[in-house]
C-alpha cells in the first residue's frame, strides 16, 4: 500500500490563527495621535512610556472651573414633559399629592423623584425633540397662580446658579493664591531662602580656613583634601 497520507498530510495546530502568538503592529492599531506619534514597535512598553510627559497630554486637560461646575441635570423626554404638565395642573407644587395620583403618574414616581423633575420642568430643561416638537404647543401654566408658581421656582433656580459661580469664582481665587504663595520666595531671615550658590561659597571658604589653620598646626589634610598653600 502506497504512503499517500503521508505525502500529503499537513501538519494542523490545534490553537487557531487568531489565537496565536503572530506579530500586531500595535501603533498601526494604536487610534491616540499622541501615543502614536512617539511610539516604536521596536522599544518594550516602559521605554516607550518613559517619552512621555505631562505636557503631551495637557491639551486634553479641563479646567478648574469646567471641573468646579457641576453637571447639568439631564432634561425631561416628551413622555416625561406630558405627565409633569398634567401633575402640575392638578396639584401645583404638592409633590405628595404627585406620587400618590396612580392615574397620571403611571411610573410610580416617589415625591423625591417628583420634587426634582418638578424642578426641571420649571426650568424647561427638557431635551431637544421636546423643545422643539412639544414645548411651543403646552401650556405650562393654566391659571396665574400657575404662573407666580413657575415664577418663584424659576427665580430661586437663578438665585442658586449665581450662588454657585460665586463659589466657583472664590474657589478659583483661592487657589490662585495658594499656587502663587507657593511659587513666592520665603523669608529673608531662614538660612533655606538664600541661593545655592551662596550656600556652597560659604561651605568652600569654611573647608578652606579649616585646612589652612589644620596645615598651620602641622596635622595632615583629610583623606581626598590638600591643604591649601599661601602665595
Amino acid at each position: 500500500m502506497k504512503k499517500t497520507r503521508k505525502k500529503s498530510h499537513r501538519a494542523v495546530r490545534r490553537t487557531p490563527k487568531t489565537a496565536q502568538r503572530l506579530y500586531r503592529d500595535l501603533k498601526k492599531q494604536m487610534r491616540d495621535t499622541v501615543l502614536r506619534s512617539k511610539w516604536d514597535n521596536h522599544q518594550s512598553l516602559q521605554g516607550n512610556f518613559d517619552k512621555f510627559t505631562i505636557q503631551d497630554f495637557e491639551h486634553r486637560l479641563a479646567d478648574d472651573e469646567e471641573l468646579l461646575r457641576p453637571s447639568e441635570a439631564k432634561g425631561l423626554n416628551e413622555q416625561q414633559l406630558i405627565i409633569m404638565q398634567k401633575l402640575f395642573a392638578k396639584y401645583a407644587d404638592d409633590c405628595e399629592n404627585m406620587a400618590r395620583d396612580t392615574k397620571i403618574n403611571v411610573f410610580q414616581w416617589t415625591a423625591a423623584r417628583c420634587r426634582k423633575l418638578l424642578g426641571l420642568y420649571t426650568q424647561q430643561a427638557v431635551c431637544a425633540s421636546a423643545n422643539r416638537h412639544l414645548l411651543p404647543k403646552l401650556t405650562l401654566a393654566p391659571t396665574r397662580a400657575h404662573e407666580e408658581l413657575l415664577e418663584q421656582y424659576q427665580a430661586r433656580a437663578q438665585d442658586e446658579k449665581r450662588a454657585a459661580e460665586a463659589d466657583i469664582q472664590a474657589e478659583i481665587e483661592r487657589r490662585l493664591g495658594t499656587t502663587n504663595s507657593q511659587v513666592a520666595k520665603p523669608q529673608s531671615g531662614s538660612r533655606r531662602s538664600q541661593p545655592d550658590e551662596v550656600h556652597n561659597k560659604k561651605r568652600k571658604l569654611r573647608t578652606l580656613s579649616s585646612c589652612e589653620a589644620e596645615r598651620s598646626a602641622g596635622k595632615q589634610p583629610p583623606r581626598g583634601m590638600s591643604f591649601v598653600k599661601n602665595k
